[in-house]
């Protein structure tokens, strides 16, 4: 978000009841999420790793500081992992989250 304001000049307002945070309003989104990096401690190979599925996470509605009530506001995805057996570690899990949306500026207190 630091990138795109700074990038594209887009001023941040201000306000005197607290920090503003900046969001991103969600009008198409594609989330993805599969696993990056395992590993398997015992000498078997009887392990196994899956993403069973990826969604976003509830979106968050609110007022924005301008005073406008402002919905679909993007949260982060939720990841659900499976593992086969105790041996073994799950590392990393990947993710690509492409939005298409703008930017909305709400107080933090």
């Amino acid at each position: 978000m630091k990138f795109a304001i700074s990038r594209y000049g887009i001023q941040v307002p201000t306000s005197t009841d607290g920090n503003v945070t900046p969001s991103i309003v969600v009008d198409q989104i594609v989330p993805y999420a599969a696993v990056s990096s395992a590993f398997e401690k015992s000498t078997g190979v009887d392990f196994g790793f899956a993403v069973d599925a990826w969604r976003p996470n509830p979106f968050f509605s609110g007022t924005d500081v301008h005073g406008q009530n402002v919905g679909n506001v993007f949260t982060g995805i939720d990841v659900d992992v499976a593992i086969r057996n105790s041996n073994a570690i799950m590392h990393r899990v990947s993710y690509q989250i492409t939005i298409i949306g703008k930017i909305a500026f709400f107080v933090t207190r």
